[in-house]
């Protein structure tokens, strides 16, 4: 698929839309309450830690921190990046790295741009910077969504009241 218009994140296919789909109630889930009364279920809860490697992530800080000075002698924030690319400049990056992970893959590392670390940050990089701002786009739109309902929701409670 192609995006005309890089702002347009809401054309992208998604096919896991069921990413934080509720687990049907189990008999026996264990349940944690906080003292201000907030509950979460013990094995449901996402384990940040557990779907990720600390070894790759401080190869991946690493990179990130590598690539934090600018040409014009700068250093720019480590989360610089949440201020929005488009998700066209992701992909081109994307693609680049994919190219250099193929060729250490294959044997070929003497042709890749940058070593094998940094050619898998920036894979990682861009990936979660595609990821971003798609999740961005996605909580906009329930957003407005929600909005729209409520006003509606409204609209119609003062018709019905006669007013």
């Amino acid at each position: 698929m192609t995006i005309e218009n890089e702002a347009d994140v809401s054309s992208v296919d998604r096919p896991y839309t069921d990413l934080d789909a509720q687990a049907e109630p189990h008999e026996g889930v264990a349940i944690r309450t906080f003292d201000t009364g907030a509950t979460r279920n013990l094995d449901l809860d996402p384990d940040i830690h557990g779907f990720t490697s600390p070894l790759a992530m401080n190869m991946f800080a690493r990179y990130m921190h590598s690539k934090r000075l600018q040409a014009d002698g700068t250093m720019r924030a480590s989360d610089n990046w949440k201020k929005g690319i488009p998700l066209d400049s992701y992909i081109r990056s994307l693609r680049r790295h994919l190219q250099d992970l193929e060729l250490h893959h294959t044997g070929y590392s003497d042709m890749a741009r940058e070593e094998i670390y940094a050619t898998l940050g920036g894979l990682m990089f861009n990936v979660q910077g595609y990821m971003h701002e798609l999740a961005k786009a996605d909580i906009e739109e329930e957003r407005v969504l929600e909005a729209i309902d409520n006003a509606v929701a409204a609209a119609e409670a003062q018709y019905n009241q006669g007013g």
